[in-house]
């Protein structure tokens, strides 16, 4: 709401393009549990440009917004980006050294979804996750999950994937995809080209 159409963005978008900059990759660094469901502060309201008629604020976009960030970026962290991007063994050391600090947090927070559901938040689990049902649910981040490609079965415990998942296939289906399924037109493409030529 404060930044107006411009600042409009989803959380995962928003946190995916975070650790991004810095050479990062969000799923490696934190785990997606550790996040509301609902009831959280990224929000807008439709009619806040009547609010910003009155006061102008409006100003600001998420590209300025990721400018003036990468202007006030200490050396230091500016370095480990550089560092991150260019080697992926310091990458995947900066991202378990992230994960691993993030996950003490998540663990240890009292403001943490992951606290909450640890200690038995009954207040706080229904206001962001509805239920401890709904927060299990939840599982690994979709390309973990989706390794083997048991959309099936992520259907059966997920009722938001469910609700696009069973627009074209049915809840007694029980298919399997192992992650190497792809080898056998791996390279398709490439040796398509080579052959006409």
């Amino acid at each position: 709401m404060g930044g107006g159409p411009g600042m409009r963005t989803i959380a995962y978008d928003y946190m995916a393009d975070s650790y991004r900059d810095n050479g990062l990759n969000l799923e490696a660094c934190v785990e997606r549990d550790w996040y509301a469901l609902r009831n959280f502060h990224m929000q807008y309201y439709e009619d806040s440009h009547i609010l910003n008629d009155y006061l102008h604020y409006w100003r600001d976009t998420l590209a300025s917004y990721k400018q003036t960030l990468a202007e006030d970026t200490p050396f230091g962290m500016k370095l480990v980006g550089f560092l991150a991007r260019r080697f992926p063994t310091f990458r995947a050391s900066v991202e378990k050294s992230a994960y691993s600090a993030n996950e003490k947090l998540a663990e240890n927070h009292r403001n943490s979804p992951r606290y909450w559901y640890t200690h038995r938040n009954d207040m706080r689990i229904s206001a962001f996750f509805k239920s401890y049902e709904e927060y299990e649910a939840i599982g690994a981040w979709c390309p973990k999950c989706a390794a083997t490609w048991n959309c099936d079965e992520q259907a059966k415990k997920n009722p938001f994937f469910a609700q696009v998942w069973y627009a074209d296939h049915s809840p007694d289906e029980n298919n399997l995809y192992p992650d190497d399924c792809i080898n056998d037109i791996k390279d398709a493409d490439r040796d398509y080209a080579a052959l006409n030529r």
